[in-house]
């Protein structure tokens, strides 16, 4: 009797087995370079105001992330939204003694940026760019850890409303090294994630145009690397139990000689360093 497979089935099974695949275990004691791993991402308009020119997308080959939020001719009032990001995801190395151990670990990354914002207005309004990085924990679904990468509005110009105009292209780049606690046998995520917002209140007929654009270059993820420390808790269980261990040796007494048993002795550690030289006191003549 043949079993057939319905195609819609055997895709979704074929995609999870190569999802599946995808996932890199790090083990504890170990530096990974995570970048040099699959990775997924997601873009999106967060809001729909139709005042507002939202596009945003992602590039995995290339690790780079873009997002555009700009009026429409002649918008009133408003906000509109556009992010995208980009993630890899890893499981810490783990046995059935050791499922959820806490491991010292590092998440090092290097980004890059460039785009533009621009402000030309009779009202109030502001544009901003909003950059981080967040490990998540999927096991427990929770994030441990966020940290921002890139910010840029009009506060960083000590200017909460510009009315006259502004025009900035923003480029630079950052290096950082964050520390997190991670646990094995768990699966965690570490998403890099960018959002461009603009804001306006203006006349009617006024010609204002807000722009926070970073379609073109975008933000790049130049390096993404995890190291994890070593199980100090399985470390010390492993010495106690070379500590504590016995063993059943036969002692070739008794009769029949070979059949008393008897348990040995803790092993000894013994120092293998030679004790240093003393000079011996030179005899008076």
């Amino acid at each position: 009797m043949k079993l057939s497979i319905p195609a819609s089935l055997a895709v979704l099974l074929l995609l999870s087995a190569q999802f599946a695949a995808a996932q890199v275990t790090i083990q504890p004691g170990t530096f990974y370079t995570l970048s040099q791993s699959p990775a997924d991402g997601g873009a999106s308009g967060d809001n729909g105001n139709p005042q507002f020119d939202m596009v945003s997308s992602f590039n995995v080959a290339t690790r780079t992330i873009r997002a555009r939020t700009r009026t429409h001719p002649n918008a009133l009032a408003g906000e509109g939204i556009a992010s995208s990001r980009i993630f890899y995801e890893f499981q810490v190395g783990s046995t059935p003694e050791t499922i959820g151990h806490a491991i010292e670990g590092l998440v090092t990354y290097a980004v890059d940026w460039s785009g533009q914002q621009l402000i030309i207005t009779g009202g109030l309004s502001n544009a901003d760019v909003e950059a981080e990085i967040i490990v998540r924990d999927m096991t427990s679904n929770t994030n441990i850890y966020t940290q921002r990468v890139h910010q840029l509005d009009l506060e960083t110009y000590k200017v909460r409303r510009v009315t006259l105009g502004l025009n900035y292209n923003d480029a630079g780049n950052t290096s950082r090294t964050l520390p997190v606690v991670f646990r094995r046998g768990y699966t965690y995520r570490v998403t890099l994630r960018m959002s461009t917002t603009a804001f306006l209140l203006s006349p009617i007929l006024s010609g204002s145009s807000v722009v926070s654009d970073y379609s073109g270059e975008g933000m790049r993820l130049n390096s993404l690397a995890v190291m994890l420390e070593i199980d100090q808790q399985d470390l010390l269980r492993r010495l106690e139990d070379v500590e504590n261990h016995r063993h059943v040796y036969l002692t070739g007494r008794g009769e029949g000689h070979n059949n008393t048993e008897a348990v040995s002795s803790s092993p000894v550690i013994v120092d293998t360093k030679k004790p240093a030289k003393t000079e011996e006191p030179q005899k008076q003549p």
